[in-house]
């Protein structure tokens, strides 16, 4: 693990495909405090591998979906380095 990271779990929610493809994501977020639903407006491919740059958020909120964040940029970065100092 990188310096500083005490534990990580693995995912715990559920993956949205279309037509074979993931669309988006669903999990438990504890800044929302409710589910969150992720999806992917647009997407990126580098080398066959597929990267969400612009997403939006929904929460669950009393069974129904409430927009959190729509639009969002992400920084893109292909495979970006990880120096060795990181795991010493």
């Amino acid at each position: 693990l990188p310096k500083g990271v005490l534990e990580a779990s693995p995912f715990v929610g559920r993956i949205y495909l279309q037509e074979g493809r993931v669309v988006g994501e669903g999990y438990f977020s504890p800044v929302l405090g409710a589910e969150a639903l992720v999806l992917y407006r647009e997407l990126r491919e580098v080398d066959g591998v597929r990267y969400p740059v612009r997403l939006e958020t929904w929460a669950l909120v009393e069974g129904k979906g409430v927009p959190f964040a729509r639009g969002v940029n992400l920084e893109f970065r292909a495979g970006p380095a990880l120096g060795e100092e990181l795991f010493r």
